[in-house]
């Protein structure tokens, strides 16, 4: 089974004032959010890079760092 790097590297995520965007980072100048979906339904959360979707997932990644 293939890892995902974007699952895999270290984030840092701070806080947003958005309950369905709720997590944000700047990384390489980008803005990465993360969003969370209509669960069961839909699978979670989603990460989006720059307004665009990159992957959807369930299982909050070890790498990632949410504040606390």
């Amino acid at each position: 089974m293939e890892t995902n790097p974007y699952l895999t590297q270290t984030i840092h995520w701070t806080r947003a004032d958005d309950p369905e965007f709720p997590y944000q980072a700047h990384i390489r100048q980008q803005l990465w959010v993360i969003r969370i979906n209509d669960f069961p339904d839909m699978q979670l959360y989603t990460l989006l890079i720059d307004q665009q979707v990159i992957l959807d997932f369930d299982n909050w990644p070890p790498a990632w760092k949410r504040p606390i």
